[in-house]
Formats: structure tokens, sequence, C-alpha cells
């Protein structure tokens, strides 16, 4: 009975609150790793879903979709330019410490496209990202790092956004 009510006050004390939805949105630099690519301006839209709410950390699942805003310019043999165009979605398990000042951690997958003159590829693959930020009335302000990894095409790909949460 004893060991019984210690687990009981532990998981009481552990998990502060219930899941919850929320929904997200960030702007930001999008640079592949294409040599030839120059870094072009990029939005994402984030629909996220608090699984765990610890003491220790946060736990929570985000679909997210990408797309540059502006057509970034790719550098061709023979000094041909050519315009891109970059989007993806994608799934992410993110964990996030607690309190008003946060730093945060996701990976997952993502479905990549990208497109020069009319023709594009596409890829599935993975994609981890860092960051850090301040949550205050219920509102949350992060600065961001995303990489997408492996990219047919594009090799990489680095997101550096300021986002919102509400």
């Amino acid at each position: 009975m004893h060991r019984l009510l210690s687990t009981a006050l532990l998981f009481g004390l552990v998990q502060t609150a219930a899941a919850q939805p929320y929904l997200g949105v960030k702007a930001g630099y999008l640079s592949p790793g294409a040599s030839a690519a120059d870094e072009t301006a990029a939005a994402s839209v984030t629909l996220g879903y608090e699984l765990i709410d610890f003491l220790t950390a946060d736990a929570a699942l985000e679909a997210e979709y990408t797309q540059t805003l502006d057509d970034g310019d790719l550098n061709l043999p023979g000094g041909v330019t050519a315009d891109y165009d970059y989007s993806s979605y994608g799934l992410f398990g993110v964990f996030r410490t607690p309190g008003p000042a946060y730093f945060r951690a996701r990976a997952g997958v993502v479905h990549q496209q990208f497109e020069v003159r009319g023709a594009s590829t596409d890829s599935n693959d993975a994609a981890a990202g860092i960051g850090v930020g301040f949550s205050l009335l219920g509102l949350e302000a992060s600065l961001d790092w995303t990489r997408y990894l492996d990219g047919d095409a594009l090799d990489e790909v680095d997101y550096l956004s300021f986002g919102l949460r509400f």
C-alpha cells in the first residue's frame, strides 16, 4: 500500500497539466545546401498537440508546412540563373524544457519538394532542429534552427526562423 501511494504521489507531482493543441506561425531564411543556391525567405504554419506536460520536460507532436515566400536564385553552369521554389511538410516529435525561458529540440520526417524551371524533385527525409524561446501570458516566441537532411537535389536545407505559438 505504501508503494502504491508513493507511486501515485510521484505521478501527481511530475505531471502538471493536461494535453492541449496549439497553432504556430514562423518566418525566416531558408538556405539550401547546394552551393549554387542562394538563401530566400520562407514561412511556416505549425499545428501541434502537447502530449505530456512534465515538470522536467514537455513532449508534443507537430505537423508543419513550410513554403518559400519568394523565389530563390539558383546559379547554373554557364552563368545562367534560374529561380527555385521550395516547400515541405512534416511530422515532428518535440521536447521542450519547462518555464518561461526554454530550450526545445525536435526531430521528425519531412516530404520536401524543390522546383526549378517547371521541373521538380521531391523526397522523404529526416529533419532535426533546436531552438530557444520565451513564454508570457499564453504566447510563446522562439528562435529556431531546423536542418532538413539528405534532400536529393539540395544535400541539406537549413531554416533559421522566428516563430509565435498560440
